[in-house]
């Protein structure tokens, strides 16, 4: 006799297998895990870099409530901008902002005018945005295409291993910067070694930007869609276009066969579509 729940196990087990061979999901977790490494790091470096570095302990407060408001009031800009342009490009842009920022924030020292910090971590919020959001946006479209490979829909189990994702990404932001600080000597007192400060200036802006090159490498090759700019899940849906509509991802898809195709791809073709209104 089956032990009890050795059906669920096993789904469960196939699920997951399901998971890794689906490579479109591959690649939006290693985009996530890095971009959320980038930012974790950022968090928690800035404190330590505006005491230690910048010696200015009392514009912590100011300077994160600066960066986390545009953030904030960021999300619905770049939400309207995500339903106009394909959602791993707008990744990478942002993502890119976000390390240049990263790149400007290493250039600053003690002698910069007070209110050029604020304007950084300003800068700073737009592409945090866009480096937080986005991978929750594509997403649903990963699953989507999921759900078209596979036959089942299964946000639940797409949305745990992102959320695992997420916490596995914060967990080895803190496990790479505590080592790096405890390896340069950092300590509780007001004066830091010289070896700490460099790696606080380097945890604060160069580490998160190599993070944040990372993803823009894997967003650059992250691919969903029948058109270039197509999520995969619309290959089935009617689209109604200017029939003057020259666009470039408009036309018809030619190939040249070594040899002769099997008759089956000659036959009826089933059309498959979810009716939600049966749901």
């Amino acid at each position: 006799t089956a032990a009890p729940g050795g059906s669920t196990a096993s789904s469960l087990r196939a699920s997951l297998r399901s998971l890794l061979e689906h490579r479109s999901f591959l690649r939006l977790c290693a985009l996530y895990v890095s971009a959320r490494i980038a930012v974790d790091v950022l968090g928690l470096a800035i404190p330590l870099y505006l005491i230690d570095v910048l010696g200015r302990r009392g514009d912590i407060s100011l300077t994160l409530l600066t960066m986390l408001g545009v953030v904030v009031l960021s999300l619905p800009l770049w939400l309207r901008v995500a339903r106009r342009m394909d959602k791993h490009v707008l990744f990478v842009f942002g993502s890119a902002w976000f390390a240049a920022c990263l790149v400007l924030m290493y250039c600053v020292t003690p002698q910069w005018p007070r209110g050029s910090l604020f304007a950084i971590a300003a800068m700073l919020g737009l592409g945090y945005a866009v480096a937080d959001l986005m991978p929750w946006a594509m997403l649903g479209e990963v699953i989507d295409e999921g759900e078209l490979l596979s036959g089942e829909r299964r946000d639940g189990l797409y949305n745990g291993v992102f959320t695992f994702l997420r916490k596995l990404g914060g967990a080895s932001a803190f496990v790479v910067a505590g080592f790096a600080l405890e390896l340069a000597g950092h300590g509780a007192g007001d004066v830091q070694p010289p070896a700490a400060l460099v790696t606080l200036q380097v945890l604060a802006s160069l580490c998160p930007a190599a993070f944040l090159a990372l993803a823009i490498a894997i967003g650059r090759r992250y691919t969903l869609g029948g058109a270039w700019s197509d999520p995969t899940y619309l290959y089935t849906g009617p689209d109604a276009l200017d029939p003057l509509d020259r666009s470039p991802i408009l036309g018809v898809r030619c190939a040249v066969y070594e040899a002769a195709p099997p008759e089956a791809v000659f036959g009826p073709l089933a059309c498959v579509y979810r009716d939600y209104s049966k749901e």
